[in-house]
């Protein structure tokens, strides 16, 4: 509960300025209902890492507006390990920020930039996974966090690519063809709106956010199969 009242709360501060409060708040009650049918099935550590993916939205913007600033490579990466530590598939939205931000941001023209973004990236997920490891390890409890946190998120990794394309197609067939239709139908209209409206500046870059972090987090949270002994 801790966990969704903080991402409530920075839902809204996120969306506010860029939305109104009006909007701000509708949006984050709506997001919230939409948990109540994963909070039935017990899928409560998968709210754990909402306030640090809210955060990784919000990091974006401070980033595009301060692009040679090393920290917020740096508090990305720190943020993307906390949320590794928990779950694998829940590094598209880290992932997604990565890359609008260097590679959008002219990174692939300068190797320099991409390279100190990765180095400074990978530093502050080192700061959050190496304390959690010594702190176990000075417990003789080493063996136990490689099964629970690296060995399952990285079993998860090396899931058959054949099996999750196989658990995306099972996914949309589930679909009815009439929600299917009002979906694209509804992100026509969105696209003609943004066209008409001129959609531009952070909500544009949400907008571009979005469309590679949804296939991102679609693609890692799909599973045909559970390999992990607990299952």
């Amino acid at each position: 509960m801790i966990a969704i009242a903080l991402a409530g709360w920075l839902s809204v501060r996120f969306f506010e300025p860029l939305h109104g409060r009006l909007v701000a708040w509708a949006v984050t009650l709506i997001w919230m209902l939409s948990l109540a049918n994963l909070m039935a099935r017990g899928g409560y550590t998968e709210l754990f890492t909402l306030p640090l993916q809210i955060g990784a939205l919000m990091l974006y913007l401070r980033w595009r507006e301060d692009r040679e600033s090393r920290r917020w490579a740096f508090i990305l990466g720190a943020l993307a390990a906390t949320a590794f530590l928990y779950r694998q598939n829940h590094l598209g939205i880290f992932a997604a920020v990565f890359l609008m931000t260097v590679l959008r941001e002219g990174g692939w023209r300068r190797p320099g930039f991409l390279l100190r973004s990765t180095l400074w990236a990978t530093l502050g997920g080192l700061t959050m996974c190496l304390p959690v490891a010594i702190y176990f390890t000075a417990h003789q409890a080493w063996g136990e966090l490689f099964d629970a946190t690296f060995y399952y998120n990285f079993l998860y990794v090396g899931i058959p690519q054949s099996d999750r394309w196989q658990a995306v197609i099972f996914g949309i067939e589930r679909i009815p063809w009439s929600y299917a239709m009002w979906g694209v139908w509804a992100g026509l209209g969105l696209c003609v709106l943004a066209r008409r409206l001129r959609i531009g500046g952070p909500r544009r870059a949400l907008v571009d956010l979005a469309l590679i972090a949804m296939p991102l987090e679609y693609y890692l949270s799909s599973a045909s199969s559970k390999r992990y002994p607990h299952y």
